[in-house]
């Protein structure tokens, strides 16, 4: 599930790596984002978290937070080229 995540390897990839069937690799990758889900934060709680923060992570990406203490609100002036 990892190396799917983490590196993008198809689920035929994995299948031939791990010596199991496409259908098993589905299930197990299904059963661990599905894990995953339960234990992330609702949207609202990693909004205000975020919202503490200098800096997020977004899709692999940083990115100025709105509302940090050390920069004022976030504009499109001062955020130019950080994302």
């Amino acid at each position: 599930m990892l190396a799917h995540l983490r590196l993008g390897h198809t689920y035929a990839q994995l299948a031939a790596g791990f010596e199991v069937g496409v259908s098993t690799v589905y299930r197990y990758i299904t059963e661990a984002v599905r894990l995953l889900a339960v234990r992330a934060p609702d949207l609202a709680t990693a909004v205000a978290a975020a919202s503490r923060k200098a800096f997020v992570i977004l899709d692999g990406r940083c990115c100025r937070s709105t509302g940090s203490p050390l920069t004022g609100p976030s504009t499109p002036a001062n955020t130019r080229g950080t994302a």
